[in-house]
């Protein structure tokens, strides 16, 4: 593997992370969901259509089934165009049901994750290429009830902790991340703007890097998320540690 890796939007919370010839992409093929705008149409057809625009992609990665994450007709047209090697997701019976003879057919390893609140399970991939999957849960009272799957992914020498919507959950990340160091973490707006959130990352992530992600990048932004991404780039420029923002489709971060 080489030493750069490469991160690449592909609208919301989808993103491509590529070292040398190995990729995943995490919550990429997803349903319209207010308000969170559709991918651009070129885009997705793209995708869809094996033409890899955020780079070449080996295992699809899925952190929970809300439709701003996950859209299972979206993972049907995905699998008839594409190649993958494997996918990760959260386990639930029709979703299983609907994947299992597609996934057979196309010969696609798959790895469900059926895992209590507070559980982890670790996954080698490739040689070079480990993820550990734990069930944070969901940010937000209203989402108690929803297994949600934050990744730590070691990628060649690389840590990167992709959070999703992950809740504060402390001992679940520092259980996680087991005292190894992160190269990067990806949150949303709302994970920087949470008091908990900031003393995550200063406590227990302790990352190299945060990258903001997971931020409409168009149309009625009614969640304000664009002009808050602003503010917390403003807010946390002295944090220890670099923060960037991922807010237009293939903007790309590269680090080493």
């Amino acid at each position: 593997m080489k030493d750069t890796v490469n991160i690449v939007s592909v609208t919301n919370a989808g993103v491509v992370i590529t070292n040398g010839d190995v990729g995943l992409m995490v919550d990429g093929l997803y349903d319209e969901t207010p308000p969170f705008p559709p991918m651009p149409s070129h885009l997705a057809e793209d995708l869809l259509q094996g033409r890899q625009p955020g780079g070449k992609v080996d295992f699809l990665l899925f952190t929970h089934l809300h439709g701003d994450h996950f859209s299972i007709e979206k993972v049907l047209a995905y699998l008839d165009h594409n190649k993958p090697a494997g996918l990760v997701f959260p386990w639930e019976y029709t979703t299983f049901d609907n994947l299992k003879e597609p996934l057979a057919r196309h010969k696609v390893a798959s790895y469900p994750l059926m895992l209590a609140r507070g559980g982890g399970r670790q996954i080698s991939l490739y040689d070079g290429l480990t993820i550990t999957a734990w069930n944070t849960g969901h940010m937000g009272s209203q989402f108690t009830a929803v297994d949600h799957y934050s990744f730590f992914i070691n990628l060649g020498r690389h840590n990167i902790l992709v959070t999703g919507d992950a809740a504060f959950d402390e001992e679940g990340f520092r259980q996680m991340i087991g005292g190894q160091p992160v190269d990067i973490v990806l949150v949303n707006p709302l994970f920087l703007h949470n008091p908990k959130g900031v003393s995550l990352l200063k406590t227990i992530i302790r990352p190299r890097a945060v990258l903001i992600y997971h931020i409409p990048y168009c149309g009625d932004d009614v969640m304000v998320l664009r002009s808050l991404t602003r503010r917390l780039l403003n807010k946390h420029a002295a944090a220890p540690y670099a923060l960037f923002a991922l807010e237009q489709p293939l903007q790309a971060f590269s680090f080493q």
